[in-house]
């Protein structure tokens, strides 16, 4: 049996819009190795559902659900949740698209999703 890593980390706080003029700043606490990677290929609109690997790749569907609060156990609306996972064989495949080294350690199955009015999210993999 192989085991497949997924990692969800809240992203950006308050970004109903995305300002990539004034570019964004991750909110991961602690050091984070590479966070500018994550957010390399952020799409313009975000869901809240957010598909991360498609119906084709092989393995077993998960459905991850979550729900990011502030420290008064308050939902937050709007914060950008990124989501990055190994396939089936325990690899990060590789990415077709023009990423940095760092973004590219993450593969190809990696997406983004927006809290909703409940501060939920959810990735479909």
């Amino acid at each position: 049996m192989r085991i497949s890593f997924l990692l969800a980390l809240p992203l950006l706080a308050d970004c109903a819009q995305p300002s990539f003029a004034q570019g964004p700043t991750p909110i991961v606490g602690g050091p984070c190795e590479g966070c500018q990677a994550a957010l390399e290929g952020l799409p313009q609109q975000l869901p809240a559902v957010a598909m991360l690997a498609p119906n084709s790749e092989p393995g077993e569907p998960l459905r991850l659900t979550g729900r990011v609060v502030d420290e008064s156990r308050h939902a937050r609306a709007g914060v950008i949740v990124y989501a990055y996972q190994t396939d089936h064989w325990g690899n990060y495949p590789p990415s077709a698209a023009s990423l940095s080294d760092e973004a590219l350690r993450h593969g190809r199955l990696r997406a983004w999703a927006m809290t909703d009015a409940n501060g939920t999210y959810t990735f479909l993999t």
